[in-house]
């Protein structure tokens, strides 16, 4: 955003009042470009695909842009919008001229705008690409348990995601988690990158809306946040005969859920920690849901009974 003060004020806001915008008098001005005035925007026109300014944009893979960079890419119109929306700075965008004049976007003075044609931008990132944009956002560190929630307002629930593997699943879990109102995430040292390109995509840009934290010894963290915090963790388990079916689980004030990986599930040293074991019943001969439709199951479970009154 645009935030001028002192003697740079008035030139601020006389610049407003040339666009005929109204703006409320204060100690700063604030103000977020609407795309449609798009001549009086900065914005770099794209020619070559080799050009050096959209070197990041190229066919870097995500641990790539994060090491060498520490950006993380979206891409096409919804996930651009997201990401403008939430509260990640943007690096930059790169768009066609045609994008770029909609009047839904609005950008900050501090974002650069490239326009290039679509072909352009298919030989930039490296393959056929009909998405319109795409945006570099600037990654913030991911702070451990302790740190983040002693800086915040303790949550009711929490979602503990030991070490999901697949980039598609954990974007999934986000969404099922944040639509569902489950704001807070922890993942365990070996969980894939929440960032990457195919996590965010199938998040639908959940990602955006999570206080996310990365926990480098989730043991520990579960014991401090039981002891310190009052957290009942409960494990979601397949298959379990000394399990508790879901539907009789009345979970306490405060909740840890934690969900294991695609093909291991929870590890024993985990799993040993946790106040419970629940299990969704499946009809016999039948093999046991994917972590995603597991998941989104008991999280409502959860919300519904945490609403109706919750065990001590």
């Amino acid at each position: 955003m645009i935030k001028e003060n002192g003697a740079e004020k008035s030139k601020s806001f006389s610049r407003c009042r040339n666009l005929n915008l109204d703006v409320e008098c204060g100690e700063a001005v604030s103000f977020v470009w609407p795309a449609s005035l798009f001549p009086m925007i900065q914005h770099i026109r794209i020619k070559d695909p080799d050009d050096e300014r959209v070197g990041a944009f190229t066919s870097l893979k995500d641990r790539e842009l994060a090491l060498r960079h520490g950006l993380f890419v979206v891409e096409g119109e919804w996930l651009v919008l997201r990401l403008l929306h939430s509260s990640y700075p943007v690096h930059a965008v790169l768009m066609t001229p045609s994008r770029f004049a909609d009047p839904i976007w609005q950008f900050s003075a501090a974002t650069t705008i490239y326009l290039a044609e679509e072909q352009v931008i298919s030989r930039v990132v490296g393959f056929p690409f009909h998405r319109g944009m795409l945006a570099l956002g600037i990654r913030s560190p991911l702070a451990p348990p302790d740190e983040f929630l002693r800086s915040a307002q303790m949550p009711a629930r929490l979602i503990i995601l030991p070490e999901i593997n697949d980039a598609e699943n954990l974007g999934a879990l986000f969404r099922s988690g944040i639509g569902l109102g489950y704001t807070h995430f922890i993942l365990g040292p070996s969980c894939t990158d929440p960032f990457s390109r195919r996590a965010l995509r199938t998040s639908m840009g959940a990602i955006f809306q999570a206080n996310i934290m990365r926990s480098q010894d989730l043991h520990s963290d579960i014991i401090h946040l039981r002891h310190e915090h009052g957290f009942k963790f409960h494990a979601l388990t397949a298959g379990d005969n000394d399990a508790e079916n879901l539907e009789g689980v009345r979970p306490s004030r405060r909740v840890g859920l934690i969900f294991g990986s695609e093909a291991n599930g929870i590890a024993p040293h985990l799993e040993m920690l946790c106040d419970n074991k629940v299990t969704i019943p499946m009809q016999p001969g039948t093999d046991s849901l994917n972590v995603n439709a597991a998941a989104a199951i008991a999280l409502y479970h959860y919300r519904i009974q945490q609403g109706s009154g919750s065990a001590p």
